[in-house]
């Protein structure tokens, strides 16, 4: 997650930079986001309402469990300790982000802690030490990219669930959605086996339940590459 961050560079226009460096993370998140509309479309719930549920349990993996455990009949209770559970990261993301905005708008902290997800987290971390209009610009354009490509990908596989073959590996979009949040930077070799190892072990854990295959993958990916980092250093 903290590769997406060490390539980040700045220009005069913080909001063309938070989209342009956005991007490819957006892009990634669009099958798993697409795999969450395929499910919201096989569930007990509304189309429609399913989709606008993406706007409230921020983060596409509470998505996805919240979904499933409403497909599966449990209670209102159960779905939403479920959905907090999985989103509970977003207080440490929130914590280590605190002091660097802790002078900027009320209005403007409630916004960025709504829309905090590890995509927004990587890349606010490397531009909190510039101007606090740099930083609100920067991290608005960047939710606006993630959370309508987020949202399109939703709706898509909602409207096209039903087309889609049942032999599509859907289950896939998690390692896409981890590859696209590391390709930035894979600058050197640590960061290199980081991703490869972080790669294989969210194929390998495609099948787990929603939101374990991608913390095994960063917790997996993350030790390999400090691993390699202090071989490096030594």
């Amino acid at each position: 997650m903290t590769a997406i961050a060490s390539r980040v560079t700045v220009t005069s226009s913080p909001a063309l930079d938070g989209v342009r460096q956005m991007a490819p993370a957006a892009v990634g998140v669009l099958p798993f986001a697409t795999m969450i509309g395929v499910a919201i479309g096989a569930s007990p719930m509304s189309e429609l309402g399913g989709w606008l549920s993406g706007l409230i349990v921020a983060g596409g993996s509470a998505h996805l469990a919240a979904t499933a455990s409403i497909t599966v009949g449990a209670g209102f209770f159960a779905t939403v300790v479920t959905a907090l559970l999985i989103n509970s990261r977003s207080l440490i993301y929130g914590a280590l982000l605190a002091p660097s905005l802790r002078t900027q708008p009320r209005w403007f902290r409630w916004v960025a802690a709504y829309a905090l997800v590890d995509q927004l987290y990587a890349l606010a971390t490397s531009v909190v030490d510039r101007s606090e209009r740099y930083v609100r610009s920067y991290y608005l354009s960047a939710m606006a990219v993630l959370w309508s490509a987020y949202m399109l990908g939703v709706g898509a596989g909602i409207v096209l669930g039903p087309v889609i073959p049942t032999s599509l590996p859907l289950s896939l979009a998690i390692p896409i959605l981890f590859l696209s949040m590391v390709t930035p930077g894979l600058t050197d070799r640590p960061a290199r086996v980081a991703a490869g190892v972080g790669l294989l072990a969210a194929i390998a854990g495609a099948a787990l339940p929603a939101g374990i295959g991608m913390v095994v993958a960063i917790v997996a990916g993350t030790g390999a590459g400090a691993l390699a980092r202090r071989r490096q250093d030594a």
